[in-house]
């Protein structure tokens, strides 16, 4: 607050000095910092997915944003792979080339989407702009959604990628962008950069092809389950992996049956050395078409004389060996860490009574 006090004039007639005591107040005045920033994991991220080529974009990574104590306009965003720190960067082998990848991307926030991404190897750059910004109300958690849609290719590999926001010293093209953003407050017109950001998606897997897995009926000596194949790719199945509780079994692999229908599969079934674990690989893969499904029957002859006492036998499908039509070498060997794969699958219990 400003207060009027002593003033000091001169008489223009006289040219004699006036002086004058004041006890006037003024108006009070606030003199305004710029806002601060949160930016904040958001719970509805989608967890791991293996993701195919396909002309719709899914989501693939969701933040929140909070202003506080100013209105902040967000005017440029950039969404990188883990670990980048330069625009341009190549990715390493074992990442995914972004702008070979990537059909289309685009943003969601509070309902608004945002097309435009410029994409290179390693970045999806959102040129917002200053003309029609996001802007971000006072003590208003803003969600931003990142939706992608994927290219297909004979030459392009499986690859994993995980997406954050410009970490660091991230520098890009546009002056002003601080921490992957450029944000501007509305209070004092300047860049908003005392904020810190450690958000990032879960792992993603890009492939040419994927599989669904459910698990069927069991009996006392039979385990179905289902595989069924994304509709961009045929996909051939290189083996399958059961979780297995109950009676050391691995004596009877030689005699242990895979069918897919009434047709016997040539194949090895294999306990691992801890005998949790039950593997079936195939002779030849087992190839499914885009967009079918298949099931298959596990059957386990001579469990039924196993153990001396009542026992239960619990097995669950955990893991998928797969590759693609276009690549048989290009083989996915972890699909269980896919939430949208179906892995692991529920248990099925089977009791053994003596």
């Amino acid at each position: 607050m400003l207060t009027l006090s002593d003033i000091t004039a001169r008489n223009v007639e006289s040219n004699k000095t006036i002086s004058l005591v004041s006890d006037l107040d003024s108006v009070e005045f606030t003199f305004a910092e710029q806002g601060t920033l949160a930016v904040t994991s958001n719970s509805s991220t989608r967890d791991s997915a293996i993701v195919t080529p396909s002309d719709s974009e899914i989501d693939v990574f969701t933040f929140d944003l909070e202003a506080s104590d100013d209105v902040l306009k967000l005017t440029d965003l950039y969404i990188t792979q883990s670990g980048t720190t330069a625009y341009d960067a190549t990715p390493a082998a074992d990442r995914l080339d972004l702008s070979n990848a990537v059909r289309s991307a685009s943003l969601v926030i509070n309902g608004r989407t945002i097309d435009g991404a410029i994409v290179s190897a390693d970045t999806l750059y959102f040129p917002i702009g200053n003309t029609s910004p996001v802007v971000l109300e006072k003590e208003e958690i803003v969600e931003v959604e990142v939706r992608l849609s994927f290219n297909d290719s004979t030459t392009r590999e499986s690859a994993e990628f995980q997406l954050t926001i410009g970490d660091g010293g991230y520098t890009g093209v546009v002056n002003g962008s601080e921490n992957g953003m450029r944000v501007v407050s509305e209070s004092t017109g300047l860049i908003v950069d005392n904020y810190t950001i450690d958000v990032e998606s879960d792992a993603h897997l890009y492939s040419r092809g994927s599989v669904v897995a459910t698990i069927g009926a069991a009996t006392l000596s039979t385990q179905k389950f289902t595989v069924s194949a994304d509709s961009n790719r045929r996909v051939d199945l290189d083996s399958v992996t059961f979780d297995y509780i109950g009676q050391d079994a691995s004596s009877l692999t030689g005699s242990m049956v895979m069918k897919k229908g009434n047709t016997t599969i040539d194949g090895t079934f294999a306990f691992n050395v801890d005998g949790d674990e039950l593997t079936f690989t195939f002779d030849n893969a087992e190839y499914l078409n885009a967009g079918t499904q298949q099931e298959f029957t596990v059957e386990l002859p001579g469990l039924s004389n196993l153990g001396s006492d009542t026992w239960t036998r619990e097995m669950r499908l955990s893991n998928i060996v797969f590759s693609n039509d276009l690549d048989t070498a290009d083989q996915i060997t972890n699909t269980g860490d896919y939430d949208n794969s179906g892995l692991p699958t529920d248990y099925r219990s089977v009791e053994y009574t003596k």
